[in-house]
């Protein structure tokens, strides 16, 4: 039960971690544009010509192009972490669906089947080894749960933590605070924490068949 708890707490302060890194990107992206603008006042001494072609969407140098372009993946990334954050949040609920029975939650174990399921399937090609230390918790439906929100976690908390865009691969960590930092250190290492937990109490779960 205590390592059950854990898990909700971590998730709870991930969430939290996930809204805090939304909004530095977010301001980054808003700072970026708020350059762009000043320096095109700064520099409009141009021709009838060349505002013309601004007003109907012309030609742009390629530094606007390439500031523009950036601009759209920090937005995509915030996007792809806002999705991440929501399969957490979905996580905790389902979770707690299960400490109340008479709960339907006969759908989340549909899905949780074919997660499961897809993941044995993946599991030899994938690369990625944000989740390699999560543990198999077994096919009960309070292990499938328990596993998915385990790499859900991972997932999520990795995504900060590397924070490059997702196509040109560009970093973008110098747009998260202090804060962000140091609460994205902290929760890879108690990710990590409790996936240990969570699987000692799964074995002495078993050992004594409840």
């Amino acid at each position: 039960a205590k390592a059950s708890v854990n898990v909700m707490k971590c998730s709870k302060n991930l969430l939290g971690l996930v809204l805090k890194t939304c909004e530095c990107v977010g301001e980054c992206a808003d700072k970026m544009l708020q350059e762009e603008d000043e320096e095109e006042l700064v520099g409009e001494a141009v021709s009838t010509a060349s505002m013309k072609d601004l007003e109907d969407g012309g030609a742009q140098t390629p530094q606007k192009q390439q500031k523009d372009e950036k601009r759209r993946e920090m937005l995509q990334w915030i996007s792809n972490l806002h999705e991440m954050g929501r399969t957490v949040g979905e996580g905790v609920t389902n979770f707690g669906i299960l400490l109340y029975p008479p709960l339907d939650n006969s759908k989340n174990q549909e899905e949780l089947e074919k997660w499961h399921e897809k993941k044995l399937i993946t599991t030899d090609t994938d690369t990625d080894e944000s989740c390699s230390f999560v543990p198999s918790l077994g096919g009960t439906t309070l292990g499938l749960q328990l596993e998915h929100q385990l790499h859900a976690l991972s997932e999520c908390v990795e995504i900060v933590h590397g924070a490059c865009l997702p196509v040109s691969g560009e970093s973008i960590q110098s747009c998260m605070s202090k804060e962000v930092v140091d609460a994205t250190a902290r929760l890879r290492k108690a990710v990590n924490v409790r996936c240990r937990e969570v699987e000692e109490a799964m074995t002495v779960w078993d050992r004594n068949g409840l």
